[in-house]
Order: structure tokens, then sequence, then C-alpha cells
């Protein structure tokens, strides 16, 4: 796996995270 796809899997895993506590939130 590239150094960029994990960083891209990061920030994705990073967006989800914080769409999901925006869902909670709200």
């Amino acid at each position: 796996m590239s150094l960029n796809n994990f960083f891209l899997n990061i920030l994705f895993n990073i967006l989800e995270a914080v769409n999901t506590l925006m869902l909670i939130r709200v």
C-alpha cells in the first residue's frame, strides 16, 4: 500500500468520524 493511499484512508476516516459526530449532535 502506498503512503498516499494510507493518508487518504486516514483523511476519510476522520471525515466519517466528524460526520457521525454531527449526526449525533443534531
